[in-house]
């Protein structure tokens, strides 16, 4: 059993590499992004054991989304979707010290299946994270 669980959408980031507006910067960093699996890598990163719930989109996007997490040695567990895209998050530098994010996330891919959701056995681990919120789950929650 992980130490903790937690579930949310991981999107594709795409960072701007200078400052500046978007329509003028030459090229973006690829990467990943997203606040429950920033805590998830944050806390294995620190040696908790962490479990990872969610639903993949069938994309170039989401095998790197994949490959990402599996890499920063997430417990993974979820599904793979093949009707939806990958959620997107693009940060623009406007200057040295101020950015701006624009996403498109997929939740609404969420609310049509949630068999992912359903862990057989009772809870998956002793803490529990969903959304930005972060709880305590009881031993027979």
């Amino acid at each position: 059993m992980s130490e903790v669980f937690t579930f949310g959408e991981t999107m594709a980031l795409m960072n701007a590499s200078t400052p500046g507006p978007l329509a003028h910067v030459v090229s973006l960093d690829l990467g990943i992004g997203g606040a429950e699996s920033n805590v998830a890598i944050a806390l294995r990163r620190l040696g908790t054991s962490v479990a990872w719930r969610a639903e993949w989109a069938r994309t170039n996007l989401g095998d790197m989304v994949l490959r990402e997490l599996t890499a920063e040695g997430l417990e993974l567990h979820g599904v793979r979707d093949t009707t939806g895209p990958t959620g997107l998050m693009i940060r623009e530098h406007r200057t040295v010290d101020a950015s701006r994010v624009f996403w498109r996330e997929t939740w609404q891919r969420w609310g049509r299946r949630r068999p992912w959701l359903n862990w057989a056995g009772g809870a998956p681990s002793r803490t529990s994270t969903v959304g930005t919120t972060t709880s305590r789950l009881s031993p027979c929650a």
